[in-house]
């Protein structure tokens, strides 16, 4: 876990050097081999909300610094990283669409580990990956369209982003190289039901799937 996050933090501080702690170190404890640390350089931060021009700007040019130079064009990273506990599959993949579909099964296992089998949940997961992922994400990678990869932290929030005390910059940390937040199904049940809610709206918007993108645009393409 510590060896993902010193990895991460180490890529997004060579894109951001003056907003992302430099990492130092990471191991393991001698004496207690199941304590491990990480080490960064330390900032005073506030507990304020970063100006938002300011940490979108951040955003932005980490995200446009960073496309198109991940190996071979591929959507991964070279170690596991991890959303709390959750290791992430970072397998490099030719296609978005079938990184984001291994990310989120992945996360759907771990759900049904932590609250159980849902009838629900099963039949709406099934219609996302048959219907609504072919439809929203194949066409980004068909014919001539092609997405660049970039990197991104995908656990943003209020918590893991503060002004620094001296320079009022937004310094962001606690990075994951993995594309899903980890609120995508929380333990707290309004939350839960809430993204469930999101589900159905998008399986009820794209009933056809892929096959009516491809029908609708007069495409001619193998969707096997």
């Amino acid at each position: 876990m510590m060896r993902g996050t010193f990895e991460s933090e180490k890529i997004l501080h060579s894109f951001a050097p003056h907003n992302v702690p430099q990492p130092l170190a990471w191991g393991t404890y001698k004496d207690e081999p199941d304590s491990h640390f990480y080490m960064c350089d330390f900032f005073d931060l506030t507990d304020d909300l970063p100006a938002i021009s300011k940490f979108c700007a951040v955003v932005a040019r980490i995200h446009l610094d960073s496309m198109g130079k991940a190996p071979n064009g591929q959507f991964g990273f070279p170690v596991t990283t991890h959303l709390a506990y959750v290791d992430n599959d970072n397998s490099w993949s030719d296609s978005w669409e079938e990184w984001y579909a291994r990310a989120l099964k992945r996360m759907l296992v771990e759900e049904e580990k932590s609250h159980g089998p849902d009838d629900e949940l099963k039949t709406l997961t099934n219609a996302i990956f048959d219907n609504v992922i072919p439809r929203l994400l194949r066409p980004l990678e068909t014919g001539r369209r092609h997405i660049k990869p970039c990197l991104v932290h995908s656990d943003l929030w209020p918590g893991n982003v503060k002004p620094d005390a001296e320079t009022d910059e937004p310094i962001i940390f606690d990075s994951r190289y993995d594309l899903l937040h980890s609120a995508l199904f929380p333990n707290e049940p309004k939350f839960r039901r809430a993204a469930m809610d999101e589900m159905q709206r998008l399986v009820s918007k794209y009933p056809e799937g892929y096959d009516g993108f491809a029908e609708q645009d007069s495409l001619i393409v193998d969707v096997d």
